[in-house]
């Protein structure tokens, strides 16, 4: 599972009234987030690819979490 995948983003480098900023969004228009103006396409890119490596690892830390929850609660905590 990804954050968003890269497919499925693109970069605004129009956004009114904020010239310094490249908006990262998804294929709905939604804002993912902002980044200074200057950072090239392939550097959006890279911070995206960070952002669903953090998310996807974040993902697998809760499920741990929550396996060990459960089997703490039915007495199966070794």
């Amino acid at each position: 599972m990804k954050y968003c995948h890269p497919v499925d983003a693109w970069i605004d480098r129009e956004v009114l009234d904020l010239p310094e900023i490249a908006r990262l969004r998804n294929t709905e228009g939604d804002k993912l987030f902002d980044f200074p103006a200057a950072w090239t396409n392939d550097q959006i890119m890279i911070a995206l690819d960070f952002a669903n490596k953090a998310f996807e690892r974040g993902l697998a830390l809760g499920r741990a979490d929550k396996a060990f929850e459960i089997r703490k609660a039915l007495g199966m905590d070794s």
